[in-house]
């Protein structure tokens, strides 16, 4: 089952000096993405991204055709790439009858123009947990599982400044071809604490956290 998608509109920085904690966290968190049974969809003005959280369990969950709607397009993917990393248990996406078996901290790359997929869960008690990004594509690339094996691996930070973290870097130049996405996992070593605090901003990409 798919909610009902929403959209965020850019807010300016000067604005968001004028924001309270309250109005801070209704333009930039998405508190309910990982919600059990049910594909989320929150669609944003900073760079038309789609961030999505899936967590399929008793049935399959289907990109349908209300967010092929939200984008302007017979399909979600017709002008667009996808990409997902499960943070759950193991997972099976089919894209166009093509079936990718998803393991924990795998990631799977969808190219434009790819255009039925669904997310399923191997075990519905253990169920997949899919952190989706998509962003729009000038061209099509081939799809792709990256396991967590075959990710670039990148020491960070250190003990002493409670910030020492592992990067797994997924969809990246050096590990395969895409228009604008790229996507990574960080898993924090005991004892740190880092995180994306004080906010900021990039003069050349945007972030999704």
């Amino acid at each position: 089952m798919s909610d009902t998608p929403s959209t965020r509109q850019a807010v300016h920085y000067e604005q968001a000096e004028m924001l309270d904690g309250e109005d801070l966290r209704r333009h930039f968190l998405i508190e309910q993405l990982m919600v059990p049974g049910r594909l989320t969809a929150t669609y944003t003005h900073y760079d038309r991204m789609l961030v999505m959280g899936a967590v399929p369990t008793d049935a399959p969950l289907v990109v349908g055709e209300d967010l092929a709607k939200l984008v302007g397009s017979a399909t979600l993917l017709e002008r667009r790439e996808l990409g997902l990393i499960n943070v759950g248990g193991a997972g099976r996406v089919t894209a166009d009858g093509t079936v990718y078996e998803v393991g924990s901290q795998d990631a799977l790359y969808l190219g434009k123009g790819i255009a039925a997929v669904s997310f399923a869960s191997a075990d519905p008690a253990n169920p997949a947990k899919f952190y989706i990004n998509s962003s729009p594509a000038h061209a099509a690339h081939p799809s792709r599982l990256v396991t967590k094996a075959q990710a670039l691996v990148k020491e960070l930070g250190a003990p002493e400044t409670s910030n020492r973290r592992t990067l797994s870097q997924y969809l990246h130049p050096e590990v395969l071809p895409t228009c604008q996405l790229l996507m990574g996992l960080t898993r924090l070593h005991s004892g740190s604490v880092w995180n994306t605090m004080p906010a900021h901003t990039h003069d050349r990409r945007m972030e999704a956290y």
